[in-house]
């Protein structure tokens, strides 16, 4: 009885010990994001920046730039660790779309996985459609937060300088609008053509499109010589791209979607004459036209001169949601 006795102490005590263990012990789990195998042209050399995220223990890790990038999270009580944030994975000329957890694998949510165990993932880099496109040669490249702007070769470098102005100028005010991961592309006519195999669905000359994959939204928008609505286009994938860096897109929202009924079938639109047909081409050209009325009062100059005389009602539920997604990137230290 005594002997029965000193073994249920001893599992009780083992039991206390293993949960002592798991709480205040935590387990460290290894999550590696690797490219090289998933690179569709051997040759092609990623840069890895260097980047820093919170664990879902509060932890902020930074990992530097390296062949594979590692990060270590600290699991408490084998809850496992969720990433806030992903690095920063540019292959000079592609996209990356996603991650996977097998080479060749499918797409995983990785900022909606939970690792509980030392984890490889591995960054797609290439297209996403069916066609075979060469490497983009670059003519100019700009980090702006974690969005790489890419410029192909043969846009005048005018024009460049102009993008750039505007690019810089948004980043100064208004930095968190640059934290949605992916790619900004500015491809000449034939380029844009290819990689988005048709422009059939884009209004005039001024076509842009954003490509939403797992974790990555790529923006592409096509050159002309310059004219304003480049830079409205421009402004429209960027609020695309934003608006789904929330995790409830903002676009969902009850107050954005009694502005759209509101003004959709309004005989004088304060954006673009066109009819909306979802709520995320009203978020996106809402962004378009607030941002470049925020611009304005902080430059003087407009970015572009489309979507004048917009309500204060559009104006003020931009401007709500830069304030929530600012809020968040400084408590996560990506911005001050």
């Amino acid at each position: 009885m005594k002997k029965y006795a000193l073994t249920i102490i001893v599992i009780i005590i083992l039991s206390i010990l293993i949960t002592f263990i798991k709480n205040f012990i935590p387990k460290v789990v290894t999550i590696t994001f690797s490219i090289g195998d998933n690179i569709i042209d051997k040759n092609i050399k990623a840069q890895k920046l260097s980047f820093s995220y919170t664990s879902s223990s509060g932890n902020i890790i930074t990992a530097s730039e390296g062949s594979e990038i590692k990060i270590k999270c600290l699991s408490y009580n084998d809850k496992g660790c969720k990433i806030d944030k992903l690095p920063i994975i540019q292959a000079n000329g592609y996209i990356v779309y996603g991650f996977s957890t097998d080479i060749g694998g499918s797409n995983i949510d990785v900022l909606k996985s939970v690792f509980k165990d030392d984890t490889t993932l591995y960054a797609k880099v290439g297209y996403t459609n069916a066609n075979k496109v060469d490497k983009v040669n670059i003519s100019y490249q700009k980090l702006y937060g974690n969005v790489m702007v890419e410029v192909e070769e043969g846009i005048m470098e005018d024009d460049i300088k102009l993008l750039e102005n505007n690019l810089d100028n948004l980043y100064k005010y208004y930095p968190e609008i640059f934290y949605f991961n992916g790619k900004i592309f500015w491809l000449m006519p034939k380029t844009y053509d290819t990689v988005l195999k048709t422009t059939n669905s884009h209004i005039g000359i001024t076509a842009g499109c954003t490509i939403y994959n797992s974790n990555y939204s790529n923006i592409f928008f096509r050159y002309q010589k310059y004219n304003s609505d480049i830079f409205a286009t421009l402004l429209h994938e960027i609020g695309h791209a934003f608006d789904r860096s929330f995790n409830s897109n903002i676009s969902n929202r009850d107050e954005l979607i009694n502005l759209y009924n509101k003004l959709k079938n309004t005989s004088d639109r304060p954006l673009r004459y066109y009819s909306y047909t979802n709520y995320q081409e009203f978020y996106a050209d809402s962004f378009s036209a607030s941002l470049n009325e925020l611009i304005k009062e902080k430059t003087g100059d407009y970015i572009h001169h489309e979507f004048r005389s917009i309500e204060d009602s559009i104006i003020n539920l931009v401007v709500a949601s830069l304030k929530e997604k600012r809020e968040y990137l400084k408590r996560i230290d990506l911005i001050k």
